[in-house]
């Protein structure tokens, strides 16, 4: 039962009092009770990709838990989501704060990682978090200014964005932040990495896998709502009092027959169903200077297959070609790998903490993971920028139980056996720090023995680093 109050029913009469008023303002509701249909009678309903989680408690009856790097809902590319001027708004919810890069919703994607035409989101990785909206005006993405971090308490919060051609607001619980971002021209469409819309995650994400990061909320979505045209702030502070229409009855249709139960699959017995994994199953044997068998330990992991666009999940097993990229700072995984050409012999390693790329000769014993670069971070070191954290740019954690890995950093070869060592390319070079075992290290003619506690660092000046006084 909804308590009709006076700025209710003044928002009825604007947003829904005729067919023909809704039209021209509303394009697009989402419930999340369940599905992603449209419960607007437009018909832009949103399928699941990846795997968003039902859950009972959302705002307005059910809703949905994303999180999975692939998590979110898709709506192909419709016109009546793409207006010159526009207000979104969405119900979250989280016990804990959410960092940047986190998509609520998003249109569109113009590839790199870059922007979408308009999207509710956290901030960029060099920004401070906060929920932000943004648009795409042809020129620059002008955003908003950012929400409070303290409506991340466990607690429904509505979040809305508007745009008028004057200015670009957010608005948190009805109430806008600030003064708004002055903005002019209309919001620009038909990007060129993709033109749908989503909802939990960056679009350009879920179509390409433009981004290295994880871009999916990381808790609950409800009730997301698409206007086309800006809502004054009375309108959206009255949002919250509009109920939804009840939906039209339809005829209860006679129980389909049951299905003859369908064997599932899981070639590689790792738990993920062959007919979900996204990379080469994991029960194919290493081959030197072919392939190793991967296999996920704990969080998230990408990789990016040879000549592939853009990073999948690695969940479970796999079996990853050499030259492979993988994305191990937000989680491990156990490499193994052929030891020699004839593959009776094979070596094993746990890595984390870093990004790199697998490389090895068939006839080579050792397998060499290449540190790479996070997008971005070329120029980490430069003059003028804020340098990175202890001025680490990239890093990689390597514990080997059997056989020989070698890490292959800016300024050295570090390898050990039954040993862990972190090796680290910061502003002011390449350090090697050894936690257990026995590592060496190359650089040029010159190799360093390094034991269980000790640390060596070959000085250079990298990522555009430059001396004092240059």
């Amino acid at each position: 039962m909804f308590r009709w109050t006076a700025a209710a029913l003044v928002a009825l009469a604007m947003l829904a009092a005729t067919p023909a008023a809704q039209a021209q303002r509303l394009a697009a509701r989402y419930e999340l009770d369940g599905s992603g249909a449209d419960s607007s009678g437009f018909g832009n309903d949103a399928r699941p990709f990846g795997s968003p989680e039902g859950i009972p408690d959302g705002k307005f009856g059910s809703a949905f838990r994303f999180g999975d790097v692939t998590d979110g809902f898709i709506v192909n590319s419709s016109s009546m989501l793409q207006p010159p001027t526009i207000s979104v708004a969405a119900w979250v919810r989280s016990p804990t704060p959410v960092g940047t890069v986190k998509t609520i919703l998003s249109q569109g994607g113009a590839g790199n990682c870059s922007y979408s035409s308009y999207a509710l989101y956290t901030g960029g990785s060099a920004d401070a978090p906060g929920v932000r909206f943004y648009i795409w005006n042809g020129t620059a993405a002008v955003v908003s200014p950012p929400g409070p971090q303290t409506i991340w308490d466990g607690a429904w919060h509505m979040v809305a964005g508007t745009y008028d051609q004057a200015k670009v607001r957010l608005y948190v619980d009805g109430v806008q932040v600030g003064d708004g971002t002055p903005a002019s021209g209309p919001i620009v469409y038909d990007l060129p990495g993709t033109n749908n819309f989503a909802i939990g995650n960056y679009a350009g994400k879920l179509f390409g896998g433009e981004c290295i990061e994880n871009t999916a909320f990381p808790r609950d979505i409800d009730q997301v709502m698409v206007f086309t045209s800006s809502l004054s702030a009375a309108e959206v502070a009255a949002l919250p009092a509009i109920p939804t229409p009840p939906p039209t009855p339809t005829p209860t249709p006679e129980p389909p027959p049951v299905p003859t139960a369908t064997p599932v699959l899981d070639s590689d017995g790792d738990g993920i169903p062959d007919s979900e994994d996204t990379l080469p199953a994991g029960n194919l044997p290493p081959i030197a200077g072919k392939r190793v068998q991967a296999a996920a330990a704990s969080g998230e992991l990408l990789v990016k297959l040879p000549g592939a666009n853009g990073f999948v999940a690695l969940k479970g097993a796999a079996s990853l070609p050499v030259g492979s990229v993988v994305d191990a700072r937000a989680g491990s995984l156990t490499v193994a790998a052929a030891a020699n050409a004839r593959g009776t012999s094979t070596g094993s390693a746990k890595l984390a903490a870093g990004i790199f790329k697998i490389r090895q000769d068939r006839a080579a014993a050792a397998t060499d993971l290449l540190l790479q670069t996070p997008a971005g971070a070329a120029r980490a070191c430069a003059p003028g920028r804020t340098p990175p954290k202890k001025g680490v740019v990239r890093t990689l954690s390597v514990t080997t139980t059997k056989g020989v890995f070698r890490t292959v950093a800016a300024k050295g070869a570090i390898k050990g056996q039954k040993a862990t060592w972190v090796v680290s390319d910061t502003c002011s070079g390449t350090l090697t720090q050894v936690k257990k075992g026995k590592v060496s290290v190359k650089a040029g003619k010159r190799t360093k023995t390094l034991k269980a506690g000790q640390r060596y660092l070959i000085k250079a000046r990298l990522f555009a680093a430059r001396q004092k006084g240059v």
